[in-house]
């Protein structure tokens, strides 16, 4: 263990981090923690890389080592808010704020209420539903990725469902795993039926987002159109395996 090292490249992260080099400051912290930051220094670097985790869009990541930390360092309430925050942007949104209230409880005037806030912070934890994903078939696998790598999308992890069958799951910056795409060997196409409607996603330009999707066997099924005057404006796309997206640009 070299602690001299360790505390170098800590400070250095948290000085990307006040600099907005979130993406540099996330190595940077992930190796102050392997040289064995201990102490203070350990802590900090915990929340900061579960904070600048969620910001890069890595929130599974996110809330894995937050929950962590809590275990780690169970006195001190500033990593129950950030894991608070990294529960809410990965859509459980109930655990949330189960474990806000936690924070909440410590303080004096508040602990007044503890009986009915526990009864109802449980409460919440217990009866919460959240969405996780949803999950499509797909013909060409680095086809659909570069396709929705177009609308922002990130890769965030892909697993093997059997020998034959892969998934990979995608997802938004500052969200969770939106989307799973699912590639079976030797199945190049799949007859989506007439059930299936559509996702729906939020663009700042219309123009340019169009121009990327077609680069990458994107289709235009509706130009773009306003509901009403005023509205938003709003284009249906179809990606490489035939599932309809619809674009809202941001008013």
């Amino acid at each position: 263990m070299n602690t001299f090292d360790a505390i170098t490249e800590y400070d250095i992260a948290c000085d990307h981090d006040r600099h907005g080099r979130e993406n540099d400051a996330v190595p940077r912290y992930e190796r102050a923690l392997t040289l064995g930051l201990v102490g203070e220094e350990r802590r900090g670097a915990m929340l900061g890389l579960g904070s600048t985790l969620r910001n890069v869009g890595r929130v599974d990541d996110s809330v894995a080592l937050l929950r962590e930390a809590v275990q780690e360092f169970p006195d001190y309430p500033p990593l129950k808010v950030f894991l608070a925050l990294s529960l809410n942007t990965q859509g459980r949104t109930g655990e949330a704020l189960a474990v806000a209230l936690d924070v909440a409880m410590l303080d004096e005037q508040v602990q007044e209420f503890e009986l009915a806030l526990t009864r109802y912070r449980d409460d919440v934890a217990r009866r919460t539903a959240h969405f996780k994903h949803v999950s499509y078939r797909v013909g060409d696998i680095d086809r659909s990725l570069a396709f929705y790598a177009a609308l922002g999308f990130q890769e965030r992890r892909r697993y093997h469902i059997t020998e034959s069958e892969t998934k990979v799951m995608i997802g938004l910056p500052r969200d969770g795993e939106f989307l799973g795409l699912t590639f079976v060997e030797d199945v190049s196409s799949y007859d989506l039926g007439t059930g299936y409607n559509h996702i729906a996603i939020t663009v700042e330009s219309m123009e340019n987002t169009l121009a990327a999707l077609a680069a990458h066997d994107g289709e235009i099924e509706q130009e773009p159109f306003r509901v009403r005057k005023g509205g938003s404006l709003i284009a249906f796309v179809s990606d490489p395996d035939g599932y309809r997206v619809e674009l809202i640009e941001r008013s």
